[in-house]
């Protein structure tokens, strides 16, 4: 088993149990002395919602604060979790779902096989650094979008992502298979390699690119009214099989 050093909080469960933790009002679970690890090996993690979750601790070798892990079962996020670095994981199958905020200087996001990460509340990912990922799922849809409020981001995802954001933002290195879709309320900066089937980035300030974008079926830029759409010199806008949009 995982060796577990003093002071760290450990939830598990195995076989066909969930892992649940719930309340009938609002409950504060607040750890500054070690990371905090809720684990569940073929059934569900759930997190409902008035439940709050909190740690301080950064773990200088692991690089965790809080890791959330499931094996076979969902992961639903309807309470607030808070940390220095979060790391959510659903393997093999189950869905992350998002229902409440997530706080987090940086945080990772990620899915296997077919499973998505869906937005599912009115909860915001309000963080510095934000990864995601999936294998073949989508990352939001374009009907609920996953709604953050982020610095960076970076996604990899053999379907589609879908996301609203309320702040300025760079896209980090990301390859979507489908479509990528960004609504932003701010800024949108482009300083690394950005590869989607369907590119479609609309900001309400401006767009700055300063590396490669490729959207193999199609590109879509778009600034709010009075800013500024700027392409670096000798950087390539791609479309191999589309069109290349820029308003």
């Amino acid at each position: 088993g995982a060796a577990v050093r003093p002071g760290n909080i450990l939830v598990g469960a195995s076989g066909i149990g969930s892992t649940s933790l719930s309340s009938t009002g609002n409950s504060t679970i607040d750890f500054t002395g070690g990371t905090v690890s809720i684990t569940s090996s073929g059934a569900a993690i759930s997190i409902g919602a008035g439940v709050d979750i909190s740690s301080t601790a950064f773990d200088d070798t692991q690089n965790l604060g809080m890791e959330i892990v499931a094996t076979n079962g969902n992961i639903n996020l309807d309470g607030s979790l808070s940390a220095k670095q979060l790391n959510v994981t659903a393997v093999n199958s189950g869905n992350i779902n998002i229902g409440g905020d997530i706080i987090a200087p940086m945080a990772s996001l990620t899915v296997q096989g077919s499973s998505s990460i869906n937005q599912t509340g009115e909860g915001t990912i309000g963080i510095g650094t934000l990864v995601l990922s999936s294998q073949s799922g989508n990352i939001g849809s374009s009907l609920r979008p996953l709604e953050t409020n982020v610095l960076e981001i970076m996604a990899t995802s053999g379907g589609s992502v879908y996301l609203n954001n309320a702040a300025s933002v760079d896209v980090k290195t990301s390859t979507v298979a489908g479509t990528f879709q960004l609504n932003n309320a701010g800024d949108i900066s482009i300083e690394s390699k950005v590869l989607a089937g369907n590119l479609d980035f609309t900001a309400d300030g401006d767009i700055s690119i300063f590396n490669g974008v490729d959207g193999s079926n199609g590109v879509a830029l778009s600034t709010g009214d009075g800013n500024a759409l700027s392409v670096a010199a000798g950087i390539d806008l791609a479309s191999s099989k589309g069109s290349l949009t820029l308003n």
